[in-house]
């Protein structure tokens, strides 16, 4: 019965290292190795385990169910199932911890070694606490994980060297226990393997990002090319015709309008980089254009509040850090986003500017005072938008969004650019499943267990995406009117 169980341990084990290696159905066989076959070893080992004489019935059944949890948790994590989080708790908050300090501190008293045992126990305790941060993406992870890694060994090494000294008939070291302790760091690389992300998907978020920041300062300079013109318009024919001088300052004062929303996104987004990266233990705080070894090059600028500032992602260490991201952008559920995160503020900041820049192009007066440089009367053309978060395709987000401004008091010569600009802004807010997740928010597809450059690059594509709907939207003001 042995022998045909350590043969289903074996096959458990063999299924995890199908992660990574491109075998067709690959997540199949993980499936079965971790959601069939470990169980039945774990309970074919604990029905074995007893009949131990010497006792130690509840450390098996705690390692057995430790085990279990933990294997059957890194198999939802890693197929993105829900309830994830609930079984990998379970697992190293109470499982774990609990059949570290039984197995530690039995026969504690009557011990040669109790500061050996102190320090394997604690920190072995620690070492689940910061496994359990690190996979559930809570701050801190780090920093309790340096503490305990050595606290642990230490421990464990001490142990060891003891071992002469120890009480043969305490000891847990059974083969049962041995055969399951040698499980779990085999399912540790499974589920961190299954979550890891190559050095050449990171370097291409890092060109990525690069080219995206490039983009979107061409896109500012060719809304401030407009903004150039229009400001120059006005001081030409300020004195000489004060009708036109009138009308251009009507527009610019929407342009400002437009501009001064557009800052308040660029610099709200920028302060999630830079949160994102401070909080994965890189230095922001200098600012060097141009060096290598800094990754701020040119720091968010109030005077200049439209221009992002400029990053150098090669200088990141933790590129591939996930945890900070997806805690501080998403929270713990891809299809709940935590309303007090970065993501869900993002998401609302997005969808009001969207419907100010487009109403703020569509309402306007025909008649301008040339006196006041206002509006005579109500405007001739007005325009309130509704959210469309919701499509099937491109050509139902065309239809819904053409119906919306074909609905309203729009003028005939901007409904085309109207809509350009609305659908260019537009995310689709649910997505029926992604991963196995039903009905998951654009924030949790976006970020979900995005490492620290890959939720950079796209933030930067936000920004760069928001200075070409800016620029399209001073272009078209500015072509309402001839300077000259």
């Amino acid at each position: 019965m042995r022998n045909v169980n350590a043969f289903i341990g074996a096959l458990a084990i063999a299924s995890s290292f199908v992660i990574g290696s491109g075998i067709p159905f690959g997540g199949i066989v993980l499936a079965v190795g971790l959601g069939i076959a470990l169980p039945l070893f774990l309970l074919i080992q604990f029905i074995t385990d007893i009949k131990d004489k010497n006792g130690f019935w509840l450390l098996n059944l705690l390692t057995s169910l430790g085990l279990w949890t933990f294997g059957t948790g890194a198999l939802f994590k890693i197929m993105h199932w829900p309830g994830s989080g609930i079984l990998l708790t379970a697992a190293l908050f109470m499982f774990f911890p609990l059949a570290i300090l039984i197995a530690v501190f039995r026969g504690f008293v009557a011990s040669k070694n109790k500061l050996a045992r102190i320090f394997a126990g604690f920190g072995g305790y620690a070492l689940s606490m910061g496994i359990l941060f690190k996979i559930m993406h809570w701050p801190g992870s780090t920093e309790i994980l340096s503490f305990s890694l050595p606290a642990f060994a230490l421990g464990l090494l001490s142990i060891a060297i003891l071992w002469k000294n120890m009480d043969k008939a305490s000891s847990v070291l059974n083969s049962g226990f041995i055969l399951k302790s040698l499980m779990l760091p085999v399912l540790l690389m499974t589920l961190f393997l299954g979550l890891r992300v190559s050095k050449s998907i990171l370097d291409s978020f890092v060109a990525i990002e690069d080219n995206t920041q490039k983009s979107a300062i061409v896109q500012l300079d060719r809304g401030n090319v407009y903004v150039s013109e229009m400001k120059a318009g006005f001081i030409e024919n300020k004195s000489e015709n004060k009708a036109k001088a009138a009308k251009i300052n009507y527009y610019n004062v929407k342009i400002a309008n437009i501009d001064a929303k557009t800052a308040e996104l660029i610099k709200f987004i920028d302060e999630i980089k830079i949160d994102i990266i401070k909080k994965s233990g890189e230095f922001v705080d200098g600012e060097k254009m141009y060096d290598k070894e800094t990754i701020v090059w040119k720091k968010y600028d109030t005077k200049d509040p439209l221009r992002p500032s400029r990053l150098n992602l090669v200088a990141i260490m933790a590129k591939d850090q996930y945890d900070v991201p997806m805690h501080e952008i998403i929270g713990e559920e891809i299809n709940n986003p935590a309303p007090n995160k970065h993501g869900l503020k993002l998401w609302k900041m997005l969808n009001n500017y969207r419907s100010f820049v487009v109403e703020e192009v569509g309402t306007f007066h025909t008649s301008i005072d040339s006196t006041t440089e206002k509006g005579v009367g109500a405007p001739n053309f007005s325009l309130k938008t509704k959210l469309i978060n919701n499509f099937r395709d491109n050509m139902d987000l065309d239809k819904q969004v053409y119906a919306m401004l074909k609905g309203s008091n729009v003028s005939p010569e901007d409904l085309n650019i109207l809509k350009q600009i609305y659908m260019e802004l537009t995310k689709q807010e649910r997505f029926e499943e992604v991963n196995d997740v039903k009905n998951v928010h654009w924030i949790g597809k976006t970020f979900d267990h995005s490492p620290l450059v890959g939720a950079l690059a796209s933030l930067t594509t936000l920004q760069s995406e928001i200075l070409n709907a800016r620029a399209t939207a001073v272009g078209h003001l500015r072509s309402k009117i001839a300077l000259k």
